[in-house]
């Protein structure tokens, strides 16, 4: 306790110094970082209004938001926030409490802002925190309904294109929605398309019809954003590839066989081939010859450092010991002669 004591004025002094943070600017520091984050979060290249940022942010823990100024974010300065944010931290000295304080801070929300730019500290406005409207969702296309009411057609039959204009007019489907038919070689594509911003992913359905078959389905979110092409009438009827498995190139293997034994079995899968039959595989199994050919070489020509390596070091460096000449070849050999044989095995499994 005594001690304690003797050490009472030597911390008093260091916070009188600024060397310590007393409790109430660490927690300042906390609510700082947390109005920090909330700025990363509000951060985007989409236009918004003020009331959603607005909102945005009232819908974040532990944030509340007093004051909007401005219009949109891409109009003149962008959007400013006021927001209160808490924060809490431990007093200095020998008996610390948590304290815990609210904190006002200023947030500009445009393009122009960097990414992580921290905010100002202000004086907190008077009055409640604000209320907003979320805001209205987008008009979804009716997925279930079209499908259950897209004629089907038997194989050999006729699609009748004017049939299929009449099932997306009893719809009822908002105005605002795109509408694309196309027909070709017999089958009619459709693309229904919400409006988009050009930042995120359209929310389109897709569907075909044709005899034999009629398909109704959403592309892959990928395909989905701006740019892509995903929600075109084009890949209604000829749908793209799924994300992540290219399409088939005519002189690439699709699906290699793993180095060993069975190198020289059938592998099916290579592009243009005949249907109903396999290829050989040769390539893989000359890239597996290649890989055991390197490390069976190193095994056999490791030792010739024994005669290489001396007499270089000798050369470059007079003063080494020839012990000490010895030991990286050594090391070298052991390691190929140990090794190589398991590394072979490696590569042919």
């Amino acid at each position: 306790m005594r001690r304690l004591l003797l050490l009472a004025p030597v911390l008093l002094a260091l916070t009188a110094c600024g060397l310590i943070k007393s409790g109430d600017e660490k927690a300042t520091d906390v609510a700082r970082a947390e109005a920090t984050t909330v700025g990363k979060r509000l951060y985007s290249q989409r236009p918004r209004t003020a009331d959603e940022v607005g909102y945005a942010a009232s819908t974040m823990e532990g944030v509340e938001v007093l004051r909007v100024t401005g219009t949109e974010t891409h109009d003149g300065k962008g959007v400013e926030l006021i927001i209160r944010t808490t924060g809490s931290a431990l007093e200095s000295g020998l008996d610390p409490q948590t304290i815990t304080v609210w904190r006002c801070f200023s947030l500009r929300v445009s393009p122009s802002v960097e990414w992580g730019e921290e905010p100002r500290d202000v004086d907190c406005p008077d009055g409640p925190p604000l209320r907003f409207s979320p805001p209205p969702e987008p008009p979804r296309v009716p997925t279930e309904a079209l499908m259950a009411k897209l004629p089907r057609v038997p194989k050999g039959g006729h699609v009748d294109e004017t049939a299929v204009r009449r099932v997306l007019a009893s719809l009822d489907m908002d105005p605002v929605i795109t509408t694309h038919l196309k027909t070709e070689n017999g089958r009619v594509g459709i693309l229904l398309s919400p409006p988009a911003d050009g930042y995120a992913p359209v929310d389109c359905v897709l569907a075909v019809v044709g005899p034999g078959g009629t398909n109704v389905w959403t592309p892959p979110r990928i395909q989905r954003m701006p740019g892509e092409g995903g929600c075109s009438v084009t890949n209604a009827l000829h749908p793209a590839p799924p994300p992540h498995r290219p399409r088939t190139d005519p002189n690439r293997l699709v699906d290699s066989p793993r180095c060993g034994p069975d190198v020289h079995a059938p592998v099916w899968g290579r592009a243009g081939a005949s249907p109903g039959r396999p290829h050989t595989g040769a390539g893989q199994a000359g890239q597996c010859l290649n890989a055991s050919f390197v490390f069976s070489l190193a095994s056999r020509a490791s030792p010739l450092l024994f005669v290489a390596w001396p007499s270089a070091s000798m050369r470059s460096f007079p003063a080494a010991r020839p012990r000490a000449s010895w030991a990286l070849p050594c090391a070298c050999s052991v390691f190929a002669l140990a090794f190589s044989p398991a590394l072979t095995e490696h590569a042919s499994s």
